[in-house]
Order: structure tokens, then C-alpha cells, then sequence
């Protein structure tokens, strides 16, 4: 585990509550099990403790203490944008190449230049294990049941727009605007797949 990378990925979320981490069975057997912390020393020590155990996610936007779902969450102010090489094994769960990575890095960074040129808050790189993801801070939205669809509509709409102008044959974007979003935390380790050389 790379403790420096995981508090940067702790404070991007930046939630002022609670943060669920939810702990992912690499082998399919256990259903996920989430946990829930209050600051930055628990969330370090939950990841330790399953680091190479787990698969550990955690919620992008805050939710309600103990929430896990669509209607549990309170606020967004993170939008994160989820490159994923496409394999040359046809297979997702295959670790990238390389040469892969290399292609969701040059998309990433085509994406920032496209910030720069708008004069846009500059998002924040990060090596997500198998892709690269780019954070980006937004003022923080409230979020209630008078506008919970229409933000989440708002997202959908600009992962859909950064999607479809810069996804090709080399990388996809994935769409991940839907307000209970998961993401894996950045500095645990990825444990999916076989190695493979390059």
C-alpha cells in the first residue's frame, strides 16, 4: 500500500462526514462489505487491514451516516473522470500493458490541455492500476430530494460529453456520474487478473 497515495486520494474526496469504503471479494465468493469511517487515521487503518484481501472502493460523494445508496447522498464536489485502456487480450480484467497505459495517459492528458484552453479548474492525474483517472473539484453541491435528479443528470451528462470526444479506439471513458459511485482507492492494490509481460 502506498500510505501517501491514499491520504491524497482521502482528502480529494474531501467529505466532511462520514466515507463508506467498500470492501470487494476479488475472487466473487463474499458479497461486498462496506465499512464505514469518520476521518483520515480510520480510513488509513481499514485500508491496511485489507490491503491484498480486498479489492477496497470507496463512495465518491458523501452520503448519510451508514448510506450506501443513490438516495443516501448528500453532496457532491469531486467529479472523476474513469480512463480505461481497451486490452489487446479483448479482455478488461486483464492488466494493461505498458503500452496500453501509455494511450489512457496521452487521452488524460489531451483532456487537461482541453481544461487549460477553457481557463477550467485543472483536474488532479492519478494511476487508478489498470487506467488513469483525472479528479476534478467542483464547488460542493447540497443535495436533497428536490434536486438529486437533476444533478445526477448534470453529471451524466458531462461524463457523457468528455466521453464521447475523447474516447477511441485505445481508450474508453467510462460514464460513472451516477451519485452513488464507487471508486478504487488510489495506492491499494489491485488484485484482478493474471500478469502479464510489457
Amino acid at each position: 500500500m502506498n500510505m501517501e497515495d491514499v491520504k491524497v486520494f482521502y482528502k480529494l474526496l474531501n467529505h466532511k462526514q462520514q466515507t463508506e469504503i467498500r470492501l470487494i471479494d476479488p475472487a466473487g465468493v463474499q458479497p461486498p462489505k462496506s465499512v464505514f469511517v469518520n476521518n483520515e487515521e480510520e480510513f488509513i487503518a481499514i485500508c491496511r487491514q485489507y490491503e491484498g484481501k480486498y479489492n477496497i472502493y470507496a463512495g465518491i460523494n458523501e452520503r448519510v451516516a451508514g448510506g450506501t445508496k443513490r438516495e443516501d447522498v448528500i453532496r457532491v464536489e469531486t467529479i472523476v473522470i474513469d480512463i480505461d485502456p481497451v486490452r489487446q487480450s479483448g479482455n478488461k480484467d486483464d492488466p494493461s500493458t505498458d503500452e496500453e497505459l501509455a494511450k489512457a495517459r496521452e487521452v488524460a492528458e489531451q483532456i487537461v490541455a482541453r481544461f487549460k484552453e477553457r481557463g477550467w479548474v485543472l483536474p488532479k492525474l492519478a494511476m487508478s492500476g489498470n487506467g488513469v483517472q483525472l479528479y476534478l473539484k467542483i464547488p460542493p453541491q447540497e443535495i436533497n430530494s428536490k434536486n438529486r435528479d437533476l444533478i445526477e443528470k448534470k453529471l451524466q451528462m458531462f461524463q457523457k460529453g468528455i466521453s464521447q470526444q475523447f474516447s477511441n479506439q485505445y481508450v474508453h471513458i467510462d460514464n460513472i456520474g451516477d451519485l452513488p459511485r464507487i471508486i478504487k482507492v488510489i495506492g491499494t492494490l489491485s488484485i484482478k487478473g493474471k500478469e502479464s509481460p510489457g
